[in-house]
């Protein structure tokens, strides 16, 4: 094979091979980047609000806005009973019965809400009121034991989270000022052993 030299002594063939392997890492680094931008974007947003507004994350107050991601509609992969479901919503609501059947008409349940109002029309297991809360709890460790929910919750910092709501949820959260906050509490626990395990 004939190799022609340039005045560096590099032959065309090595300059050629040098190129195509420059193209294949820029070509890995752009689906890198990419992959990258789509799980971390709402981690950067979020920093960058975080700065913006220091002041007001003393105390959180309902999952809107940057804060949607704490709210259990987010959509997240969580397995209950060996079965995946698209949310902690599916999966909470499906739990409340037994009955397999019942829990596949939750898990195919268009969005969180549809899955919502099934759970409403449910009959709930008789031991729903004593379980209830270690489910839940359950499900939000899987949530936010993936990125980017992970991150997320960590750059809350210390602020106090309450899920403020305008539906009477006095159990999970707190309406007119008068709740139990009991989601919030999971979430602030769930943040402090993050922290915790982090650490080691």
């Amino acid at each position: 094979m004939l190799m022609v030299r340039n005045q560096s002594g590099i032959s065309c063939s090595s300059q050629c091979l040098n190129v195509l392997r420059l193209a294949i890492l820029v070509s890995l680094f752009i689906c890198w980047a990419h992959a990258m931008f789509l799980t971390g974007f709402r981690v950067l947003r979020f920093s960058a609000l975080l700065i913006i507004r220091k002041s007001a994350m003393e105390r959180i107050e309902g999952f809107q806005n940057e804060f949607r991601f704490l709210s259990n509609f987010e959509p997240v992969r969580v397995k209950l009973d060996g079965v995946w479901y698209p949310s902690v919503e599916h999966a909470y609501q499906a739990a409340k019965s037994l009955d397999v059947e019942e829990r596949k008409i939750i898990q195919k349940a268009a969005g969180p809400g549809h899955a919502k109002r099934l759970g409403k029309i449910m009959d709930c297991r008789e031991d729903w009121d004593d379980v209830k809360e270690r489910i839940m709890t359950d499900l939000c460790i899987q949530k936010f034991a993936q990125e980017p929910y992970m991150a997320l919750l960590l750059a809350t910092g210390d602020a106090y989270i309450e899920e403020t709501n305008t539906w009477k949820d006095t159990h999970w959260g707190v309406c007119n000022g008068k709740g139990q906050n009991r989601m919030g509490h999971i979430l602030m626990k769930i943040r402090s052993d993050l922290r915790e395990i982090l650490k080691s």
